[in-house]
């Protein structure tokens, strides 16, 4: 049996995304066993999934790195896997006991690093392979897979159809996902006003604005709090039962991607390309203060929501 670990600590979505490479490796090794480095965020899904053992970090600090390297120094592994950039990610992959090391690494802080090239590494050594921006995330997945197996790979977002069984509703309804940890990409509160008072009052369809522990105060009262116990399961239903789902670069835009639901992405640092893979996905790219769009994005939504 093969002994496998993936190391994702950047971010939930990016722990999310390297999932995808469970699929293809279980089916050109056969017997195989996972393990996962990952932040604690990504606990919701990740104990969903079929690792053998997980290992969660709440922060990237040195302390925490070397309680890692306490828990890991005990396996060994055949294969370790890293398929986003990240110092943390880096140094976990160097402290790993493995015979064969796939990853892109990472030695100083780069805070746009999906706008720039970066190789494959397989066991210290840089290879010819490389991810641009011109490509999707999921090509950071298929290329360490490629350079292993020497033939094409096609990963694809992982799903949790187990979850969501009887789960359509008659009602219709939008969400607004709104947040991000990167500030930058948050959308301002004035243009969440904006888009539900034209959704609701225009379009007389429902909204969900997604709040994540926030004291968020909008003109509409219709604010989904998602609570530390809110389950992964019941977010995972509100999403599939969505009319369409508004949406920065996010954890969730996956999901909703994975399952084909339709989806405004509102990008403004990610390309919508290195993200979004559905034909039923669409975008726009917005200016950081988001006035000289509003009514492009009113536009884009109206046409989207016109069959509903």
């Amino acid at each position: 049996m093969k002994k496998i670990i993936i190391v994702s600590t950047n971010a939930i979505g990016d722990t999310y995304l390297s999932c995808s490479a469970i699929d293809n490796i279980k089916n050109q090794m056969g017997d195989v066993e996972f393990d996962l480095v990952t932040l604690s965020d990504s606990m919701c899904f990740a104990e969903l999934m079929i690792f053998r053992n997980l290992h969660y970090v709440k922060k990237r600090t040195v302390g925490n790195l070397l309680l890692l390297r306490s828990r890991l120094i005990k396996y060994e592994y055949d294969y370790a896997f890293s398929f986003f950039p990240g110092r943390f990610n880096s140094l976990i992959m160097n402290l790993i006991k493995a015979k064969n090391k796939y990853y892109y690494k990472n030695r100083r802080k780069v805070v746009d690093w999906h706008r720039s090239k970066q190789y494959l590494f397989v066991n210290n050594k840089k290879t010819s392979c490389y991810w641009n921006s011109e490509m999707n995330f999921l090509d950071r997945i298929n290329i360490p897979l490629e350079n292993l197996f020497s033939i094409p790979q096609k990963v694809k977002k992982p799903k949790f159809d187990t979850l969501i069984e009887n789960i359509k509703s008659e009602l219709k309804y939008v969400i607004i996902n709104y947040k991000s940890r990167d500030a930058r990409k948050t959308l301002p509160i004035y243009l969440i006003d904006e888009l539900v008072c034209f959704i609701e009052n225009d379009l007389t369809i429902n909204v969900k604005v997604l709040n994540f522990g926030d004291s968020l105060k909008l003109k509409s009262e219709n604010i989904y709090s998602v609570k530390e116990d809110t389950q992964f399961s019941d977010l995972l239903k509100l999403i599939l039962n969505s009319s369409l789902f508004i949406s920065i670069d996010s954890f969730l835009i996956h999901i909703a991607d994975a399952y084909d639901i339709k989806i405004l992405g509102l990008f403004n640092l990610t390309f919508s390309r290195s993200v979004l893979q559905s034909n039923n996905a669409f975008s726009l790219n917005y200016d950081s203060d988001c006035k000289s769009n509003v009514n492009q994005i009113k536009f884009k939504i109206k046409e989207l929501l016109k069959n509903e």
